[in-house]
């Protein structure tokens, strides 16, 4: 049932019904009653999905948990792990494979930068020449 899914979804989230109903754009009353329901109008369901970071397609599939949802399973996975030093793969990626990825890209944007800044350079020493002619 979509209404106990929701209704899982929200209570193992970080947020309260109020802050879901309300990025939801519904009433949270509304949104305790969907919890009894077998459909939702898409638009509820997109902004429930979009605010507990999981695909809207999680909420129809029987078989899905939230540690196995394509987008989300990992955020929601993480907000129990701390305390018994669990590893997490984003999008399957270790923390030391994020880690270096982020070193690679820093160092590319580093580089972008400096090239941009030469660049920059080269314009203005142009248009001192063209200026002086």
């Amino acid at each position: 049932m979509i209404g106990h899914k929701i209704k899982q979804a929200v209570e193992n989230s970080s947020y309260t019904p109020n802050q879901i109903a309300a990025h939801s754009e519904m009433s949270t009353a509304n949104l305790y009653r969907i919890y009894k329901r077998d459909s939702i109008e898409s638009r509820y369901l997109v902004k429930i999905a979009e605010i507990l970071n999981l695909h809207y397609s999680y909420f129809m599939d029987e078989d899905a948990d939230l540690t196995q949802s394509a987008s989300g399973g990992n955020i929601q996975q993480a907000q129990r792990v701390g305390k018994n030093h669990q590893s997490i793969n984003v999008g399957g990626m270790s923390k030391e494979e994020c880690e270096e990825k982020l070193k690679d890209l820093q160092e590319k944007y580093d580089m972008a930068k400096k090239s941009l800044a030469d660049k920059e350079l080269i314009i203005e020493m142009l248009q001192g020449k063209k200026k002086g002619d």
